[in-house]
C-alpha cells in the first residue's frame, strides 16, 4: 500500500481506501503539489489528500498490460511527467493525457541533466532525449556495462551510469557511434 506521514501519524491507502494496486514503485510530488503514484499493474495513480479523504484518479498508459507497469516516474524541468514502464517511455504534459514517446524498451529510471536532455535507463542500455528532439542509443558496444539501472548527473556535470556489471563515468560529449566511457567501477 502507500503510507504518508501528515506530520503527526502515518495514514496508509490499501485497496479498501481506492487505491487500485497495493503494489507501489515510486511516488513523486511534482511542483504543483500533486503527487503521483507509479504502481505494478494499474498505470500512474495521481492522488489527493482533501478535507480527512482521499481519492486516486487513475491514469491508464496505452499499449499492452505491460504499459501499466510503471517502474519510474520523473519531472523534468518544464513541468513533464515522465513514466518508465515495462513497455516503454510515457511523458505528460501539464496539461493532456500520457503519452508513448519511447516505445518497446523496459525503462528503469529517467534524469534531466542540465542541457535539459533526457536519459534514460533501460534494460537494453542507455538513451538520451536531446531538447531538439533527437533519440540517441548507448549500449555494451559504446562500453556500457549492459543493463542499465541508474543515471546521475553530479554537480560538475558529470555523468554517472551504473548497470548490473558495474558503474561508469561517460566522456564529456558522448556520441552514439562511438566509445562512451570515460572510467569504469
Amino acid at each position: 500500500g502507500l503510507s504518508r506521514f501528515d506530520g503527526t501519524r502515518f495514514v496508509t491507502y490499501g485497496t479498501q481506501s481506492g487505491l487500485p494496486d497495493r503494489a507501489i514503485t515510486d511516488v513523486r510530488e511534482t511542483r504543483d503539489g500533486v503527487y503521483w503514484v507509479a504502481t505494478d499493474g494499474a498505470g500512474v495513480l495521481e492522488f489527493h489528500a482533501r478535507n480527512g479523504k482521499s481519492a486516486f484518479t487513475v491514469h491508464r498508459l496505452e499499449g499492452s498490460h505491460r504499459s501499466d507497469r510503471v517502474t519510474s516516474l520523473y519531472e523534468d524541468s518544464s513541468g513533464r511527467l515522465w513514466a518508465g514502464t515495462e513497455a516503454g517511455l510515457f511523458v505528460k504534459a501539464p496539461v493532456g493525457a500520457f503519452r508513448m514517446r519511447i516505445p518497446d524498451i523496459h525503462v528503469f529510471a529517467v534524469l534531466e541533466d542540465r542541457h535539459a536532455a533526457v536519459w534514460v535507463a533501460a534494460a537494453n542500455g542507455l538513451y538520451r532525449l536531446q531538447a531538439s528532439g533527437t533519440l540517441e542509443h548507448y549500449t555494451e558496444r559504446n562500453g556500457l556495462p549492459g543493463v542499465i539501472v541508474a543515471a546521475l548527473e553530479d554537480h560538475d556535470g558529470r555523468m554517472w551510469i551504473s548497470g548490473i556489471a558495474g558503474l561508469v563515468l561517460l566522456v564529456e560529449h558522448p556520441k552514439p557511434n562511438g566509445q562512451v566511457v570515460a572510467w569504469k567501477f
